[in-house]
């Protein structure tokens, strides 16, 4: 039988009643008074908000990386963990006003955020650009403990956008690491907004089909959506959404098969028809050229306006906001380059991220007449961008300048901290973040027999590395790590060639501070591991144990290393994460001339091709000039006769050393990577860093190695032992700066006169003055 609830029981005694009166009665004595039902009550009317203009305060931030410990010297932080994970308030205290060097750390990040939420009498909103992930040990965890994506929801963040380190370790990765804080909490993470994310490339057996699954529609409430609204306390209406840029998505190494925004009007392709040469790569149906910069930019913009229409005219918002994960360019900052300002009518707000910028809030021309203010707040967690908006009762969005800041997150908290707040700080730090800490050391001690917070290279000064568009000290340190790991039997001997390191200011992501002498001037292996901590492997077995880049090393031809030069001091220096420096090569530049065409380049005519006018190579310890060119020069002789005839440009050998990462990008610049022979191999084809055979170990039967290397189980690879063996870049340089100087290592103390002061003493990228 089934229940009746009140409701239905009332209502059938009231028919029972009334039929037997009205109907089945006679009698017009009844004494009685008919039911009468209450008056229902008026209708409720939420109190309007006051006339005149209406505020929302917007906090942010973009690009953390994985600095919840800080910026700087790891062991300088007050809020630190032991090795084991454990918590000591009592040392908190005791640190607490002798940390100047660390900026950022999510404990003083939540004291602002909470301090400034106390004290607005306006709404607050909590927004993130992206690439809050990847950058510290701390994401080594991500896919299990979601370190980043828990304390980003502890901290009541209301969005966050995805960046292209999110994709480092692929979708399944992010995918599992969202997952775990969507399950862990009540409520749910942080909403996740992706407007030109596509799946069509997904398949249920493909890597993304995880992330797709978390894919909902706008305001669904699943992880993931397009876009999202929010009603306000004082009746403001705000729609978001969020966006990959084109640099940012290009750059994104371990997004596939996922895509973002694409030009859709190349030739079409499949999974049988491929793209002709030179028509680029089959994505969504379409053969897109890689370097397409315009045609990827325009394709964003109609997407985005796509969605604004929706928040606009669909639900009504009073507000729109984007999470922009583009740089500031792509966002509209540049004049001579329209960007999502100039190409898309709609947006009131821009919180930008990608390109590292602290930008006050700047109103940039709009499409169709009005202004879009566009702000970005650095990245690492050094800064809180508070940018206050108001809207007029007529729909004007203005800035609020006076009451906007940028308020740096830094030591001078540290003491109100303690005073206010230390339990909470201290409770993020031992219920979050310690537990992850204790779990990455019982990974990395069986591997490296270090732990994550021991001190292990002492130096008396920095190693600047975060210098743009510029050769730094710092890049000089890791090409030689590279270069080392060489003869130090990581890789294979040289053969008698050349062999020149390779790297790009992208990739070195911190100077590597040693803090005063509170701690001994140390660097501990988390701050070693942030220099180069990006990536991760694309082969089974290493991935899941050992973060970051694997090492590779190939053949190029010299006229394919005079190319890639150019091309490190052409895009180079309009994008820092392509800014080219070496080991083994020194190279100089003339950044008035012409830069380098690829399309026209011709090794028999006589132009310049390009701003490189000096190759030189490390010839046995030695210099030795193998290509110059003077632009004073009457006449100019060929190309090739500019090259040492001792090494032929096309048919010469140079050893080259790099990672995974930067060897990805070389089909986009038409290069391929080349085995002894010179014949042409994939990315994925014999490139890791080998070992002589007879050196190897099992490992099938001894995975972990005590070495810098990790076994790597390759495609094919039907033996054992396996031919390979994975060497992280960052394992690399810690060995390097470990090793006793027997073998050419460091002994953890770095001499005054080695990677010393704001330029490197002996640069390998030379800038010449005409």
């Amino acid at each position: 039988m089934r229940f009746l609830n009140r409701n239905s029981l009332m209502a059938l005694a009231l028919v029972a009643t009334g039929a037997c009166t009205i109907e089945g009665s006679t009698s017009t004595g009844s004494t009685k008074d008919p039911y009468q039902p209450p008056e229902s009550p008026a209708p409720y009317i939420p109190t309007l908000p006051p006339a005149g203009d209406r505020k929302v305060v917007i906090l942010h931030t973009n690009d953390e990386h994985s600095h919840l410990f800080g910026y700087g010297p790891v062991n300088e932080y007050p809020f630190l963990p032991a090795n084991d994970g454990s918590v000591n308030p009592t040392a908190m205290v005791g640190k607490v006003g002798q940390d100047q060097q660390t900026v950022g750390g999510i404990a003083r990040r939540q004291y602002l955020i909470n301090k400034a939420r106390a004290e607005s009498t306006d709404p607050v909103l909590l927004l993130s650009a992206g690439d809050s992930t990847m950058g510290t040990v701390f994401h080594m965890a991500e896919n299990k403990a979601a370190p980043d994506f828990l304390a980003m929801a502890l901290l009541g963040y209301d969005f966050m956008t995805l960046g292209n380190h999110e994709f480092d370790f692929g979708p399944d990765f992010l995918a599992q690491g969202l997952g775990t804080v969507d399950q862990m909490l009540f409520g749910g993470g942080v909403p996740v907004l992706a407007s030109n994310i596509h799946f069509d490339d997904v398949t249920s057996q493909s890597g993304g089909a995880l992330l797709k699954g978390m894919y909902g529609a706008g305001n669904s409430g699943s992880p993931i959506m397009p876009w999202a609204t929010k009603t306000l306390a004082n009746g403001l209406k705000v729609g978001f959404f969020g966006l990959m840029g084109y640099e940012a998505a290009m750059v994104s190494a371990g997004k596939g098969p996922i895509s973002f925004s694409v030009p859709t009007n190349g030739p079409a392709c499949s999974a049988t028809t491929a793209c002709g040469a030179g028509e680029g790569s089959c994505v969504r149906g379409h053969c897109v050229k890689p370097l397409d910069a315009q045609g990827h930019v325009l394709a964003m913009a109609a997407e985005a306006q796509a969605v604004v229409d929706v928040l606009r005219n669909e639900q009504k918002v009073d507000l729109v906001i984007a999470l922009t994960h583009l740089g500031s360019v792509e966002d509209g900052a540049s004049a001579a380059n329209p960007g999502l300002a100039q190409l898309v009518s709609g947006i009131d707000v821009i919180i930008g991220g990608h390109s590292h910028q602290e930008i006050a809030p700047v109103e940039l021309s709009a499409k169709g007449g009005g202004k879009t203010i566009m702000t970005q707040a650095g990245n690492y967690g050094r800064l809180l961008g508070k940018l206050v908006i108001s809207v007029s009762p007529k729909g004007v969005v203005s800035l609020v300048a006076p009451e906007s800041e940028m308020k740096a997150v830094d030591y001078h908290l540290d003491s109100q901290i303690v005073s206010s707040g230390l339990e909470q700080a201290v409770k993020l730090t031992a219920v979050a973040l310690g537990p992850v800490i204790g779990g990455i050391n019982d990974l990395l001690f069986p591997l490296l027999q270090v732990r994550v917070l021991d001190p292990v290279v002492h130096s008396g000064h920095d190693i600047i590395g975060d210098v743009p568009f510029k050769d730094t000290n710092l890049i000089n340190l890791v090409t030689d790590a590279n270069r080392w790991a060489v003869g130090g039997g990581a890789c294979l001997a040289s053969k008698g060639v050349p062999v020149v390191a390779v790297q790009a200011n992208g990739v070195i992501r911190d100077t590597l501070r040693f803090g005063t002498s509170a701690h001994g001037g140390m660097a501990t292996v988390a701050d070693i591991f942030g220099v180069v901590p990006l990536g991760a492997s694309p082969y089974a077995a290493a991935s899941a144990q050992a973060p970051g880049f694997p090492m590779v090393q190939f053949y190029m031809r010299p006229v394919d290393v005079f190319v890639a030069a150019n091309i490190g001091v052409t895009q180079g220096l309009q994008s820092d994460s392509f800014f080219l420096s070496y080991a083994g090569m020194r190279v100089s530049y003339d950044a008035t001339l012409a830069p380098f065409d690829q399309a026209t380049f011709n090794p028999t005519g006589t132009e310049s091709y390009g701003r490189i006018t000096k190759m030189e190579l490390d010839m046995g310890g030695t210099y030795v000039q193998v290509y110059s060119y003077d632009k004073n020069a009457n006449p100019q002789v060929p190309w090739a006769a500019r090259w040492a005839q001792s090494l032929n440009p096309l048919t010469g050998k140079i050893s080259i050393v790099s990672n995974l990462y930067l060897a990805g990008f070389l089909a986009a610049y038409g290069f391929s990577p080349r085995d002894e022979t010179l014949t042409p191999v994939t990315v994925r084809e014999t490139v890791l860093c080998q070992v002589p055979s007879v050196t190897m170990p099992d490992c099938t039967s001894n995975p972990q190695v005590p070495s810098i290397a990790h076994c790597a189980t390759l495609p094919g690879a039907a033996t054992s032992p396996w031919p390979y063996l994975e060497v992280k870049e960052w394992a690399a340089l810690l060995k390097f700066l470990t090793a006793p100087a027997i073998v050419g290592g460091l002994e953890s103390n770095i001499p005054t006169d080695r990677y010393s002061g704001s330029e490197p003493l002996n640069p390998r990228v030379v800038k010449v003055t005409p």
